[in-house]
């Protein structure tokens, strides 16, 4: 792996090969995840709750114009009935009830798509949005969920064939004592700080119910993709710096070490997977999160599919306010990158 950063650069494109720009793009609360609209100029945002002061939230950003706007919120009503996803979804996506984690999106016609979020805000769940981006501008309309199974905390999603999906399972019931061992910081913080082992990835299908991956177990499951086929997912293991490709029917588990915690993951328009995370020691993540205002620093990398090979982007951010980066998602020269908690996406021009 490439190890070249530069540390709190004053002029940033001096410290990418060529040269680059960077700039930032507001009204983007708590992006914790990117997924492009393909063949467009979108990408959609997921966005956490912050109770009592902002609904989670889906964000549309114009990467062209480099603005943003909602592309659906939690407090907004929704107009239609469930008609995707498991017919135990316990009902309509209510006001409130929604706050997106990990993102993914399948794409089904010319124009069309679902987009599937995790979610953690009056249910858990993995909420089923129909895009359309055949007009002027893409429209997202609630369709139905999949309810995720009994005390499990879901980080991220990522559709396989044949309607199916697979989820990593961050904090999974048989890793905490007591009915809600997962619910409390106080009980999961200590064990992802240890690095010890607290969850998985599942897959979901129509009649086929919740079913463990195994390879996949590790600690902190968190950003997750899948091959073009479908036969393998690769897994982001936060706490252990490793990013895992796990056949789904079984076999050698493949991986790579990186020098930071990866949290989302998604493919780049180069072919490669990209991820983001914290940078640091897990107890000094935490104690900085605790603390308002501060950022935790973090990295980049680009991981190539075919050999599970890494390289570091060489970038530091220089602004204060932005930091705690979770996802990075390259289309064309551009290199995007989710954080959360800030009010910011920041975006590389990097150099031909």
């Amino acid at each position: 792996m490439r190890k070249i950063v530069c540390l709190f650069s004053a002029a940033l494109a001096a410290c990418l090969p060529g040269g680059s720009d960077v700039g930032y793009v507001s009204d983007t609360p708590n992006a914790e995840d990117l997924v492009p609209i393909p063949g467009t100029r979108w990408i959609i945002t997921s966005g956490l709750d912050e109770p009592g002061k902002l609904a989670g939230r889906l964000t549309l950003i114009d990467r062209e114009a480099k603005l943003a706007r909602p592309l659906f919120s939690g407090d907004s009503p929704i107009s239609s009935d469930a008609r995707e996803g498991d017919p135990k979804c316990p009902g309509t996506l209510q006001p409130g009830q929604f706050g997106a984690h990990g993102i993914g999106m399948r794409v089904t016609a010319p124009g069309k798509g679902t987009l599937y979020a995790v979610n953690h805000t009056g249910r858990e769940a993995i909420e089923l949005f129909a895009l359309d981006w055949s007009g002027e501008d893409p429209v997202a309309v609630w369709t139905g969920c999949i309810p995720l199974p009994p005390r499990v905390l879901s980080n991220g999603v990522v559709p396989l064939p044949e309607g199916r999906i697979a989820v990593t399972h961050m904090n999974a019931p048989e890793y905490f004592a007591g009915p809600n061992g997962r619910d409390h910081p106080e009980a999961w913080i200590p064990k992802f700080v240890a690095g010890e082992t607290t969850g998985y990835a599942a897959t979901w299908g129509p009649g086929e119910g919740w079913r463990k991956v195994a390879g996949s177990q590790g600690s902190v499951p968190n950003g997750i993709e899948a091959s073009p086929d479908g036969r393998y997912i690769y897994v982001n293991i936060w706490r252990s710096s490793e990013v895992r490709r796990v056949p789904l029917a079984g076999g050698a588990v493949q991986s790579v070490k990186l020098a930071f915690m990866p949290d989302n993951l998604h493919w780049g328009d180069d072919g490669k997977l990209w991820t983001a995370g914290a940078f640091g020691p897990a107890k000094d993540y935490f104690a900085c999160a605790a603390k308002p205002g501060c950022h935790n620093d973090y990295r980049i990398a680009s991981i190539d599919p075919a050999t599970m090979q890494a390289s570091e982007l060489p970038h530091t951010d220089t602004r204060p306010a932005f930091g705690d980066a979770t996802a990075a998602l390259r289309v064309g020269s551009e290199v995007w990158i989710g954080s959360n908690p800030t009010e910011q996406v920041a975006w590389l021009k990097l150099a031909k």
